[in-house]
């Protein structure tokens, strides 16, 4: 599992913790717990995203009115 991109600092911690997922999946081994890790990681993306996306808003909004 080696991923590569074009900005060195984003693509080593990726890297990191794409391994240290699949030393996870490794040691668990099984279908299932790459399932749930998939799903985990899928999730704490679209959190981290939503979260992002309504702090910009708010902070926006409140710049705007003042």
């Amino acid at each position: 599992m080696l991923f590569r991109s074009s900005c060195p600092g984003v693509a080593w911690s990726s890297y990191v913790e794409l391994e240290s997922l699949y030393v996870v999946v490794v040691i668990g081994g099984g279908v299932e717990v790459v399932a749930v890790v998939v799903v985990v990681v899928v999730v704490v993306v679209v959190v981290v995203v939503v979260v992002v996306v309504v702090v910009v808003v708010v902070v926006v909004v409140l710049l705007w009115w003042w």
